[in-house]
């Protein structure tokens, strides 16, 4: 065959092969995928090796997920043991597409490379998306790695200033220039989860989103940031680190943020023990409608901790004030004032219905005032049984006095 001849064929095998592919049928998985098809998505999931379906650029239905941030999708296909670290024909791992909590609770591979030397915080940089970019600083993603043109996540981004189409002017891209730039919010999320274990988490990834809110300007955002290192959730409890983010929205006029910002200064948790601060705080925050910061000024007054002197009558009125705002404990604070005539006049029947009140509402400590009245026949009809079972109650709930209260009653 002449070589003009071997030309010819070799183009019409070319053709037939692109022609071939181009009417392959995609698998119907990645449709379920993209019409969020719950019903044939499951159906599809049950032939075995579904998961691993590969359209005409090689990408499995967790990499269509990921592109179309389908949380609940991704979910199902991992739940099938998609795999998370996957490549398409540019070599890109779904986490180039997209940084989501359960697919990096999966084990993706945060430095996994593609074709072309790009690790998906290369990616997420230059598709200017400032979620990912933090998700990854937060999870210790390399910010030194280099792709194959010698650049990092940060020098890459400056490249594409010079490109008409991924130009500099854009908010998306200043605010991820800001993010890896030197003094960046990636600079604070290293030292924020520096500790964390393990730190390349769904849980990190979920709060390293929190934290761009907080630092976008959302106020509940900050709380809930508060709240996470305060009470543990979803990172290491450390009140050292939930002190500024309480500080932040606090400063925005958050009551509730107001309310534990104070609570650390009572306690004297994550920074020094102030209590005139810890009561100018609640204060605010219950003059901003915070029930929990009524009750514990009123406990302040109560108990007068110091430098607060002792005042029965105004520690009366802040319990009723977290009463009035449906706060449990403080009915049961005030009934029990109530019924002993402390501060206020004695009321033994009103603070019975407090004490009832509050017990139902779940506050053990009311359901053994409670139980005193009964076993005393103070504001409600004397009967044994009803105390034996009161004392009991707030017993099983962690109350040591209510436990000797029921010995006692059993003599």
């Amino acid at each position: 065959m002449s070589g003009k001849g071997s030309r010819a064929l070799a183009l019409a095998l070319l053709s037939i092969a692109l022609f071939a592919g181009a009417c392959r049928r995609e698998p119907r998985i990645f449709d379920a995928v993209r019409k969020r098809d719950f019903a044939t998505l499951e159906k599809e999931l049950r032939t075995p090796g579904a998961e691993r379906a590969r359209d005409a650029k090689s990408r499995t239905p967790l990499h269509l997920a990921a592109e179309l941030s389908e949380d609940e999708v991704t979910e199902i296909l991992l739940k099938a043991k998609a795999d998370p670290n996957a490549r398409d024909d540019a070599g890109r791992t779904p986490v180039h597409l997209r940084v989501e909590p359960p697919i990096v609770d999966a084990g993706a591979d945060l430095e996994a490379k593609a074709n072309d030397g790009s690790t998906p915080l290369h990616a997420r940089a230059l598709a200017r998306d400032a979620f990912g970019v933090a998700a990854l600083c937060a999870c210790g993603a390399s910010r030194t790695a280099k792709n194959a043109r010698g650049s990092t996540p940060l020098a890459a981004l400056q490249d594409a200033a010079y490109d008409k189409e991924k130009g500099a002017g854009s908010a998306e891209w200043k605010k991820t220039y800001a993010l890896l730039a030197t003094g960046g919010l990636c600079d604070e999320l290293g030292r924020l989860f520096a500790g964390a274990e393990p730190r390349r988490s769904g849980d990190v990834v979920r709060l390293s989103f929190l934290i761009l809110r907080c630092d976008g300007g959302e106020v509940p955002a900050c709380n809930s940031v508060g709240d996470a290192f305060l009470f543990g959730k979803g990172a290491a409890r450390d009140e050292t680190k939930a002190l500024p983010f309480y500080e932040r929205s606090c400063e925005r006029k958050e009551p509730t943020s107001c309310r534990a910002l104070g609570y650390l200064y009572e306690m004297g948790l994550g920074v020094a023990k102030d209590v005139a601060r810890a009561k100018q705080l609640f204060e605010a925050s219950c003059r901003d409608g915070e029930g929990h910061a009524c009750f514990r000024l009123g406990q302040l007054y109560h108990y007068g901790v110091e430098p607060v002197e002792p005042d029965r009558a105004t520690a009366a009125r802040s319990y009723e004030e977290a009463c009035a705002k449906g706060e449990k404990e403080g009915c049961g604070r005030l009934g029990t004032l109530l019924a002993d005539g402390t501060g206020v006049p004695r009321d033994e029947s009103r603070g019975a219905g407090l004490l009832e009140k509050s017990c139902e509402d779940g506050f053990v400590e009311a359901c053994n005032n409670l139980g005193v009245l009964y076993q005393n026949g103070r504001g409600v009809p004397r009967d044994d049984a009803r105390a034996r079972a009161l004392y009991r109650r707030a017993c099983q709930g962690g109350d040591l006095v209510a436990c000797g209260n029921e010995k006692d009653l059993a003599r």
